[in-house]
């Protein structure tokens, strides 16, 4: 919900999928694949885990299209890499910004090379209360 909401302050029209819909002001679709069709960027904020394993597959991508671009920032293993690295290569969707990978801390070698792949390394623990936790844990340390 909080990508969501900064998207809708930025004036994106915002819609969502799911196993159930929820109670937010943003549209729901319950099918992904028709979802993946009307959306520019396909943002991924799912949890792992069998469940999700691999949802972002090659019809996904493929009804995202070759002006659609994909980013996940959840779970590396939500995207079957194989397929993504393969959509990229074709340019069947138009690009991909990724900072999970399915085999973290390794990834897959052909991912620097593509020049439509935007590749950063997980940051979400960089927020203000993870850096205050973390002083707060050295203080400790450096106290005893």
């Amino acid at each position: 919900s909080r990508i969501a909401g900064k998207l809708t302050a930025l004036g994106c029209d915002v819609a969502y999928s799911g196993p159930r819909k929820k109670d937010t002001p943003w549209r729901f679709e319950p099918d992904l694949a028709e979802m993946a069709q009307k959306v520019d960027v396909l943002v991924l904020s799912c949890a792992g885990g069998e469940a999700t394993r691999g949802i972002i597959d090659a019809e996904i991508l493929g009804q995202l299209g070759p002006q659609g671009y994909l980013v996940n920032v959840s779970r590396g293993s939500v995207v079957d890499e194989k397929a993504l690295i393969e959509a990229l290569e074709r340019k069947t969707i138009a690009g991909a910004a990724l900072d999970v990978f399915e085999n973290e801390p390794s990834l897959d070698p052909r991912f620097p090379e593509l020049q439509n792949c935007i590749l950063q390394p997980h940051a979400s623990v960089f927020t203000r209360e993870n850096r205050r936790d973390l002083v707060a844990a050295l203080e400790e340390i450096l106290r005893s």
